[in-house]
């Protein structure tokens, strides 16, 4: 009976006018749920012809969205520019063996166990390279363009997750945020395993959703292979079955929650089981998917060490020379994972968990900030490696260098010798200095910033709309520096290219296979090459800038400096588009913008009581934030997090909308109610 007349009170507005002043505020706040829990509510099913119609225009907006990324970043990534890094090269190697062999997990040859190079990684990346090969060639362009098609589709299924949970507006909203995110668009162009562990995850947690309506053993196990498949790309996600296996049991309540959980978490353990068996089989230790836990523990608490109390190693090239220490073994500088790599990385493990018994409150403070990093969506308020991360690049407002990275045949348009470019450039610290050598190379030395600009030259005059190649004939003396293309007034890079240090130009000349002789000679001069494309542009500068933190000042020396016209930049109908969607990136995607909305959209579930689509959105972010806090993480490791964030921002933006809608019509109203009285 109370239910009732509450009912008639909160749909009436002449009864609420006439309730009691001090029940009001309790009547519009139930209101004020019911209408938004019903604004919010999922809809009945559409058509599946309209269905099939907003899937496609998603995949569309978010592949294209892709397609700007890549045009902007062309040189890199299809043409094996630096995004071919060391840990790029291990996968390639790998697949390369696979395809040779056709073996995934256990190679023909014996493997020494001492060598633990073959589990630093799961094998799933390794197999994906080798199936793109096998079908359509072995190329970098090939896998690149793959990446980018299955991050597209896992913006349709971000569609379908937000559908089942809300109305298929905010499914709309939440697919476009996905298909729009410069985050996701610029790590599916890295070749390495960072966006595509997510679709699996994205597609498990939509079939689990589904079973909390309507519970059937298939899906918790069709849920489970999913979760399994992600692991075999990643090892991230190693422990997210139990975390999702927990949700299970918080839907389906009794007996049978608690089956479906173990279900799930018993199809994740046979998906993943082949690796740990062979593992066991060839290194006889229990290793569930790789081998590296050690050295993301210690290098994840020398992250946070600025005064380096707890003399533990920040980077991997930093990890031989402190394993040689701690063991007192020469031969380990070499390689971080052979000879005794398990053993190494247990002791690294060790040495780690004893810096955090030892400051529990301090690690628990890294534990937090390094939360709170996960969460942003632009450059930490910590401008460090690796905090900087948390940055992608936004679409290019013109595009980018769109030919092959050759050079023309006749001579290069400009050219300046190392000693010719102190004509008219400068240093651009006080502690920046500039000499000419004996062979009228141009010698920069560096001050003690991390990515600081050093050095700038003259302008080049260019053509607009044109393609450019840059050729840097330089040697790294000492340190860490790069060498780049930018804008006249240095606020916009055009092209950028890390100087290699010696011993990584004699690795190159021995992969090429060159004679014993000449790797054993002294460094020579690198080439680097920077392809840009002009834009508007009438001059372009070259700049020096430091790479990061360096024990010694940067040292770098220039031989000469080469301009190649290549032709007019293609693409250039992107113009239309590149605006719009670079202004949206721009504007939207922020932390102070972004995160806000996201919380809010939290908040708004909470208050309608939607603990359903709480814990669907919010059980993934939860895993990464607590159980990778831990842990050395880079942004690319848990984006995961925010493809479930982003449909509580599109609750947010959906509800601001309604809510402004829904009172422009109530406006009419209210005034003749007023004049009514």
């Amino acid at each position: 009976m109370q239910q009732t007349t509450r009912k008639k009170i909160l749909s009436n507005p002449e009864i609420f006018d006439s309730t009691p002043s001090k029940n009001r505020t309790l009547i519009g706040w139930n209101r004020s749920r019911q209408w938004l829990a019903g604004k919010l509510a999922p809809q009945t099913p559409a058509q599946r012809r309209r269905l099939v119609a907003v899937c496609i225009g998603i995949f569309g907006l978010a592949l294209g969205v892709r397609f700007l990324h890549l045009q902007d970043r062309y040189p890199e990534t299809v043409q094996r520019g630096p995004a071919f890094s060391a840990l790029t090269r291990s996968y390639e190697k790998e697949a390369q063996r696979m395809v040779e062999e056709r073996r995934i997990l256990f190679p023909s040859t014996p493997v020494d166990p001492g060598d633990a190079g073959l589990i630093v990684h799961p094998p799933g990346y390794s197999a994906f390279i080798a199936a793109i090969s096998l079908i359509s060639g072995n190329s970098g362009s090939n896998v690149t363009l793959a990446q980018i098609i299955l991050d597209a589709v896992s913006s349709i299924v971000v569609f379908l997750i937000a559908a089942e949970l809300f109305n298929r507006a905010i499914a709309i909203i939440a697919a476009v945020l996905v298909a729009l995110s410069p985050h996701f668009s610029y790590y599916s162009l890295w070749l390495s395993p960072d966006t595509l562990p997510v679709l699996p995850i994205l597609i498990a947690v939509c079939l689990l959703i589904k079973a909390s309506r309507h519970p059937r053993l298939s899906l918790i196990i069709a849920a489970g292979v999913m979760l399994g498949i992600s692991c075999w790309l990643r090892a991230n996600g190693m422990l997210l079955a139990p975390f999702l296996g927990a949700s299970v049991v918080f839907f389906l309540k009794g007996k049978k929650g608690l089956l479906y959980a173990l279900a799930l978490v018993g199809t994740v353990i046979i998906v993943v089981s082949p690796i740990t068996i062979r593992n066991w089989l060839l290194y006889h230790r229990f290793i569930p998917l790789s081998v590296d836990a050690g050295l993301a523990l210690i290098e994840g608490i020398a992250d946070y060490d600025q005064e380096r109390r707890f003399g533990l190693p920040q980077f991997d090239v930093e990890a031989a020379p402190k394993d040689v220490e701690w063991h007192n073994r020469p031969e380990y500088i070499g390689n971080l994972w052979s000879p005794d790599g398990i053993e190494r990385d247990a002791y690294r493990f060790r040495r780690g968990l004893e810096v955090i018994r030892s400051n529990p409150v301090w690690f628990a403070n890294v534990m937090l900030d390094r939360g709170l990093f996960m969460l942003r969506y632009d450059q930490s308020r910590k401008a460090v490696w690796p905090f900087t991360t948390a940055s992608a690049p936004l679409v290019s407002a013109a595009p980018g260098f769109g030919h092959n990275i050759v050079k023309a045949e006749t001579q290069s348009q400009l050219s300046a010798g190392g000693a010719d470019l102190l004509k008219g450039g400068s240093a651009l610290t006080a502690q920046t200095q500039t000499s000419t050598t004996e062979r009228q190379s141009l010698q920069v030395t560096g001050d003690a910033s991390d990515y600081g600009d050093q050095f700038t030259s003259a302008p080049f005059a260019v053509d607009p709309d044109t393609d450019y190649l840059m050729a840097v004939s330089a040697e790294l003396v000492a340190g860490e520096a790069a060498v780049k293309v930018t804008s006249v007034d240095r606020r916009i890079t055009l092209s950028s290219g890390i100087v290699p240090k010696p011993h990584e130009k004699r690795r190159k000349r021995d992969e090429k296979e060159q004679s014993d002789t000449e790797s054993a000679s002294e460094p020579r001069p690198t080439e680097v090459l920077l392809p840009f494309a002009s834009g508007h542009r009438n001059e372009v500068l070259f700049v020096i800038s430091n790479n990061g933190a360096s024990p010694v000042p940067p040292v770098l020396e220039i031989n000469k400096v080469a301009v190649y016209k290549v032709g007019a930049t293609p693409h250039q109908w992107t113009r239309l588009v590149r605006p719009l969607v670079r202004g949206i990136q721009r504007n939207l995607f922020t932390t102070w913008r972004m995160l806000p909305l996201v919380m809010i959209g939290v908040a708004l579930l909470a208050i309608t009581g939607n603990t359903r689509g709480l814990l669907a959105l919010l059980i993934v972010p939860l895993y990464y934030v607590v159980v990778h806090s831990v842990f050395h993480t880079e942004y690319r490791y848990i984006l995961a997090i925010h493809y479930f964030l982003l449909v509580a921002a599109a609750t947010t933006l959906y509800s601001v909308g309604s809510l402004l809608i829904d009172g422009a019509r109530a406006v009419p109203a209210f005034k003749s109610r007023a004049q009514s009285h």
